[in-house]
């Protein structure tokens, strides 16, 4: 007889998340448990009936080839949605096959994210039918809203959703601005052509700060470095050092600015943006330093993805001089030779593939010194 094995595909793992649910799920009984689980801790979870729907289905199928020609499995991915939950899923999906042996499959979902996996589960069993279990809303405006509202209630949703919208507007923004920038005679002018993107731009970075949650992680920060200070901990002489080289840079680069005459706005900028470039640079790298001592000095462990950090720090501080001296001779400011310029940019993306060709040496050896079991290879070296 035909063996039917029908699948419920969580990718985000609601159901182990919200309602402890220990995935794969096998059986009829089993993921009746699981709905009802899931249910009490979220009864508008639209992956409850998505279960509902599968085990209405198994029902059906039960009912025309008896017990034995058909089964159910719930199968959860992660809540991080991406190759990592697929690959869980994978996982599952394979344990449950050689379980149950079945014939063909049968999908269940409730929406088309968990159809993601569908290509996936077909390079594996043949899939028959796929089944959308879409709950049937009263169509009016408050219910809408209150739809919305509980999705952007959920962090995940709102930097899924909201986040791509906010770099959108970001982006858009920018390019008005840079060319209004190239454009305008003065500084005054260009605010005068830009109160539009900068009121999108405003709009865009309010939009990214709520759907990315970047005032708690600001918070969080805040409270990260008030117990590293309270603890003694030598990287805060080294924060606040590359802090002071970077405000120095900056009013430096600012006077600067103020002893050459320039025509345009573009030109302030561009000699502003070359003499703080090196600053900046080197306010990143003393807090890079401080961070690789303190590491050594608390745990006496060698983070090598910082080294890798500082050469790219180098590289890109590179690139960007070679970028700025043809930006200098382009808005009429100085004139620096062409072979000058691509030795720098030249020079910046070799360190960059140095930086990237220790990095993976240091992974491999990572792989050869540390047992299997100890999973994926740490960023630091004993």
């Amino acid at each position: 007889m035909e063996k039917t094995l029908i699948l419920v595909i969580d990718r985000d793992n609601d159901y182990g998340e919200k309602a402890g649910v220990v995935s794969p799920v096998i059986g009829y009984e089993e993921c009746k448990k699981a709905a009802l689980a899931l249910g009490i801790a979220d009864p508008e979870d639209s992956d409850t009936n998505g279960l509902l729907g599968a085990l209405h289905l198994y029902n059906e199928l039960k009912n025309e080839r008896g017990a034995g020609g058909v089964e159910v499995a719930l199968l959860c991915g992660d809540k991080k949605v991406g190759h990592h939950s697929d690959e869980i899923l994978v996982q599952q999906l394979e344990s449950v096959l050689s379980e149950v042996k079945p014939d063909n499959a049968h999908l269940v979902s409730d929406g088309a994210e968990d159809e993601y996996i569908g290509p996936i589960i077909r390079s594996r069993i043949s899939i028959d039918h796929v089944e959308r279990v879409i709950v049937q809303q009263t169509p009016r405006v408050e219910n809408t809203i209150y739809i919305l509202k509980r999705a952007m209630d959920d962090p995940e949703k709102r930097q899924r959703f909201i986040g791509p919208i906010s770099w959108v507007l970001i982006l858009i923004a920018l390019m008005f601005l840079i060319s209004n920038f190239a454009v305008a005679e003065s500084f005054n002018r260009f605010l005068a052509i830009s109160v539009i993107p900068m009121f999108v731009f405003a709009v865009g970075l309010i939009l990214a700060i709520y759907s990315y949650n970047l005032v708690d992680r600001a918070n969080d920060w805040y409270d990260h470095w008030k117990q590293r200070a309270r603890h003694g901990s030598i990287q805060m002489v080294f924060v606040v050092a590359g802090g002071l080289v970077g405000i120095v840079g900056f009013v430096i680069s600012l006077f600067s600015v103020g002893e050459v005459y320039t025509e345009r706005t573009t030109q302030a900028v561009v000699l502003f943006l070359i003499n703080f470039l090196w600053f900046g640079v080197f306010a990143i790298l003393i807090y890079v330093f401080g961070a690789i001592l303190d590491g050594y000095i608390y745990s006496r462990k060698l983070k090598y993805i910082l080294i890798t950090i500082i050469l790219n720090l180098v590289s890109m501080g590179l690139i960007a001089n070679g970028i700025l001296d043809y930006l200098m001779a382009y808005v009429g400011l100085y004139h620096t030779d062409n072979l000058v310029i691509l030795v720098e940019i030249a020079a910046g993306f070799m360190m960059t593939i140095v930086a990237s060709v220790l990095q993976v040496k240091v992974r491999k050896i990572y792989y050869r010194s540390v047992p299997s079991d100890r999973g994926a290879p740490a960023d630091e070296i004993q």
